[in-house]
């Protein structure tokens, strides 16, 4: 004890002797004041991304949860996935608390062509155990660039078995379309993970499939959908619906609305449900919510997670981006719904037991809310 409260004096006697205040200097001059004094007293080596991550620290006191800064490379990726284009082993995936569950695998993807499948349950890969590990310290480990191999332990159903898989580029999907036969009928299920540029096509695609297979209704899947670009959203609503506004913006100082619209021609006059949970979010909420105001659908499942704001990028010199939340959007009838989320009109729990893990691992016979929408679609 004597020994620490010596070097607890020790270390404040030799701190320097200048000083500096946010009067006296801009944030900029203060940022670079603490940088220099790290470098020359500090013993602790900067992180790589020590940058990226003193900007987000700042941005994360200006009060807008939603801005962020993103490095060149970062931004790089994010505007190829917009276009439907990636790279990595193509899967979407969730965490168990101590494994990376895949919920999706992209249709023609390294992953597919490896064979990892829907529910498969990564536990480790190239020798380090996930166990103990955070979620985005084992997704780090999992990441690699075009070229680089990844040796998974997947548990499947209780058998480990081990797939390797070479990082490559792939095709994103955002749409997945499947046919279920209840009741004597059949009904459409077409899930939307997120909306990008190709969004809207998929939808057109993934509905025609559904009408060709002689389904007597849909279920959109936006369970988990956290939302993405205002345009995709706009284009997938005008897909589906007739003609009329679709979605009100309002901005910093306006004082009137600007509206987006769709036109007359829609795909289908097939009865929808929309399946919606905690994890429904942005653009996710906003589609959700257009559709029943157009009287379109019903929606099943619990209150959605509430944003309803949007961002917009903005260039930096060094070839990055920040983004922050210039506007709040509200669909043509009901209200903006940021900070309270979308109320359903039938409220369906998931059992208490799979209330809080991927869709992925939920039984089919265990998912309540998937039997009430087609419950409601063969019975009304």
């Amino acid at each position: 004890m004597l020994f620490g409260e010596l070097h607890r004096i020790q270390t404040q006697r030799n701190m320097p002797s200048k000083s500096i205040t946010i009067e006296e200097k801009s944030i900029a001059d203060i940022i670079n004041y603490i940088e220099a004094l790290k470098d020359s007293a500090s013993v602790i080596e900067r992180g790589e991304d020590y940058k990226a991550n003193v900007i987000n620290a700042y941005l994360a006191g200006t009060g807008d949860p939603y801005a962020h800064y993103y490095t060149p490379e970062e931004w790089k990726e994010e505007t190829a996935e917009d276009q439907g284009n990636s790279y990595g082993i193509g899967v979407i995936v969730g965490w168990t608390g101590n494994g990376i569950v895949i919920s999706r695998v992209m249709s023609d993807s390294p992953a597919a062509r490896a064979g990892i499948k829907i529910g498969d349950i990564m536990t480790g890969v190239n020798g380090t155990d996930f166990d103990g590990l955070t979620y985005d310290e084992a997704l780090a480990i999992c990441r690699g660039k075009k070229g680089d191999e990844r040796n998974f332990v997947i548990d499947r159903q209780g058998e480990t078995i081990n797939i390797s898989v070479i990082c490559d580029d792939y095709t994103v999907d955002s749409v997945f379309a499947s046919v279920k036969e209840y009741n004597g009928t059949k009904i459409g299920v077409i899930e939307i993970t997120q909306f990008i540029y190709p969004t809207p096509n998929e939808i057109r695609e993934a509905v025609n499939y559904c009408m060709s297979e002689n389904c007597t209704g849909i279920i959109f899947d936006m369970r988990g959908n956290p939302g993405g670009l205002l345009d995709s959203v706009c284009g997938s609503l005008d897909v589906l619906l007739p003609e009329g506004p679709v979605i009100r913006i309002t901005t910093k100082g306006s004082t009137e609305e600007q509206i987006q619209t769709s036109d007359a021609a829609y795909i289908t006059d097939l009865p929808f449900v929309i399946l919606a949970d905690q994890h429904t979010a942005s653009a996710g909420e906003l589609f959700t919510a257009c559709i029943r105001d157009f009287e379109r659908a019903k929606i099943i499942g619990v209150t959605t997670y509430g944003k309803g704001c949007g961002q917009t990028p903005y260039a930096l010199i060094d070839g990055g981006y920040v983004k922050f939340t210039t506007f709040y959007y509200a669909p043509p009838v009901s209200d903006n719904y940021d900070g309270i989320g979308i109320i359903p009109d039938i409220e369906v729990q998931l059992p208490e037991e799979y209330r809080n893990v991927n869709l992925a691992l939920v039984p089919e016979d265990q998912d309540t809310q998937m039997i009430a929408a087609l419950d409601f679609l063969t019975q009304n």
